[in-house]
């Protein structure tokens, strides 16, 4: 299984980064989310091979420049994918596991979608 990340058309190499930004930040927690998604889904008895995500936000135009909006786009890969379960291991992702993301959600709006593109 793959997680990709996106920033525009600019693939973001989260692990080959040596600071802390904003926008790393927010790459990993995408990456997280990715991973927590796609092994939820495994346990659901869903056939994922492969989740790619979609990073866009927004940041506050003043010092300090935090996030004010953060939404993934999930595209989850597989057979006979549920769009229930998948919808479901993204929400346990994003409200359980991923203590980058809650913590996170403490300034920013975190939305997310998916589309499921059949193997």
């Amino acid at each position: 299984m793959s997680v990709r990340l996106l920033r525009g058309l600019e693939r973001v190499e989260a692990l080959a980064r040596n600071g802390m930004d904003p926008f790393y930040a927010a790459a990993r927690i995408a990456r997280l989310a990715g991973l927590d998604a796609g092994a939820l889904a495994v346990l659901y008895q869903q056939k994922v091979s492969g989740c790619e995500v979609r990073l866009s936000s927004e940041r506050a135009e003043t010092d300090p420049k935090v996030f004010t909006r953060i939404h993934m786009h999930f595209v989850v890969r597989g057979k006979d994918l549920k769009p229930s379960m998948i919808e479901s291991a993204i929400k346990l992702s994003h409200t359980k596991y991923c203590s980058a993301s809650i913590m996170l959600g403490k300034t920013a709006q975190i939305s997310h979608d998916f589309e499921i593109v059949p193997d």
